[in-house]
Parts: C-alpha cells; sequence; structure tokens
C-alpha cells in the first residue's frame, strides 16, 4: 500500500509520496503545480517566475467580432471557486471549480480534477481531468486547450534521451506528428530519471500534436467547441531508470484501459 499524504494550507495544496513531499499546488494566481519531484528532492520541473507554475493549463478562446467573419482570439484567465481535498487508500487528490473569464464574462465552467498515486520504478503518477460546461456566452466559441509542463534543464537539454509513441527520438521531431505519449529522461542528482505525458484516447482530436520547445516546455493541444460538455484528461508519470518505449507504452495502456495491441493512429 502507498503511503501517501496529503495537506492543504489557503491556496496551497501539498502531496507527500514515501515520506516526501513530490509535489505543491497553489492557486493563489494561475492554478497549477509549482514544483514536481523524484525521492530525495530531485526536481523533474521548473518555474520561468515565482508566479508562473511549473505544470499548468492555459485556455484561449476565438469569436467571430460583430457583424463581421473575422475571428479575434484572446486568453483566459481562470479564477477558483471551490476546492475539496480527497484521500483514499491508493491515491490522493482534490476537486476544484473554476471561471474562464475574458474580462467581465464566463467563457467556460470547469470542474478539474487531480489524482495522485504511486507508479513503478519509484515514481509516481499524476491524474488531471478537466471538464467543461457549456454557457451561454461560449456556444459559438472556438477553444484551445493547452496543458503545459516546464522540464528541468537535464531534461531538455542535449544529453536528454527523448521519445515518443511515434517513434520520434528527438525534441525537434516531436511537433511532427500526433502522438499518445511523449516523454524524456536525463540525469538529476546522480541518476536517471524521466518525466512522460500521457493523453488519454477519449480526448477530442485525439491523439493530439505535442510541442516541445528549445526553452524545456513540453505540452499537448486540443481544440474543441463547447456546443456540448467536453472532458478533457492526461496523466503525468515519472520514474527513476533508464526506460524504452515498450516500458511507456505499458503505462500508457494502463491509463487508458485500453487493452494490448490497441493502434491509437
Amino acid at each position: 500500500m502507498p503511503d501517501l499524504r496529503l495537506i492543504t494550507e489557503p491556496n496551497k495544496i501539498h502531496l507527500f509520496l514515501r515520506k516526501e513531499k513530490v509535489a505543491l499546488y497553489d492557486y493563489r494566481n494561475v492554478p497549477g503545480f509549482l514544483s514536481l519531484a523524484l525521492e530525495g528532492g530531485r526536481e523533474v520541473t521548473r518555474r520561468a517566475e515565482a508566479d508562473i507554475p511549473a505544470i499548468f493549463s492555459n485556455l484561449i478562446v476565438s469569436e467571430s467580432e460583430k457583424g463581421g467573419a473575422n475571428k479575434t482570439s484572446e486568453a483566459l484567465r481562470a479564477r477558483v471557486t471551490d476546492t475539496t481535498a480527497r484521500r483514499g487508500t491508493f491515491s490522493i487528490g482534490f476537486r476544484q471549480s473554476l471561471e474562464w473569464r475574458l474580462r467581465e464574462e464566463n467563457k467556460a465552467l470547469e470542474t478539474r480534477t487531480v489524482r495522485f498515486g504511486a507508479s513503478p520504478c519509484e515514481g509516481a503518477a499524476l491524474d488531471f481531468e478537466a471538464h467543461f460546461d457549456p454557457t451561454q456566452e461560449n456556444v459559438s466559441a472556438e477553444f484551445q486547450h493547452r496543458f503545459v509542463i516546464r522540464l528541468a534543464p537535464s531534461l531538455f537539454g542535449e544529453t536528454a534521451r527523448i521519445l515518443n509513441s511515434a517513434g520520434a527520438s528527438h525534441r525537434e521531431e516531436i511537433a511532427d506528428f500526433s502522438a499518445h505519449w511523449t516523454s524524456t529522461m536525463g540525469v538529476v542528482g546522480g541518476e536517471t530519471v524521466g518525466i512522460a505525458l500521457l493523453e488519454h484516447p477519449d480526448n477530442p482530436g485525439f491523439p493530439n500534436q505535442y510541442s516541445f520547445t528549445e526553452t524545456g516546455i513540453l505540452s499537448v493541444i486540443s481544440r474543441f467547441s463547447l456546443t456540448r460538455a467536453v472532458t478533457l484528461q492526461y496523466r503525468i508519470v515519472t520514474f527513476i531508470a533508464y526506460v524504452e518505449a515498450g516500458w511507456m507504452e505499458a503505462r500508457w495502456q494502463e491509463y487508458s484501459r485500453r487493452p494490448a495491441g490497441f493502434a491509437p493512429h
């Protein structure tokens, strides 16, 4: 049974695994994880600025201008209205209600569910689910959702070992393919560690396109309208090991609950 613990304080949630704090979620400004680490404090993420998380999502809305065919695109700002912690035997986490606003209008309503637990190779699994409900203001709008991880330097530099489900093995190739998982490995604290971002096959547009910038930002982008409710699901897996594509594919099969041999492309 995994040793899991969750501690809350105003606008912050601390997650512990095997008696060590491995993640900190902060929702004072941009709701997201300020840090994610492995055993021994090995950080696999980094923050760009004090108030910008290492793991977060953003939402852009595109709408037609009044009286014209041209569309304008603007980033929305999230406001958390409710948070409920959840503690279980095999996982811990929380649920939040968020309003995505443009100036004074609610453009989207999100119910966010985060689950956290142990995974193979001394790592952790962090599940992120975002459920969006329609509002009167968004029925004709188009949305772009980006789920973002800012990686530690050793996980995107020249010595990093990068893989994805489409067979890419270099950072520059990631944007050329849609994929259902992307992983990277490097040496942190004297050991080979890794992190992977997995997309659930029920997401709209699956498999969607990943991006991996030269500054170490790994993300996956989904596009959708809200004529009906939409749910997006992702899993982050961390590990202390050098793994091959077959190991990562097995982690995706576990997450997606698809049988071995299922071909997502």
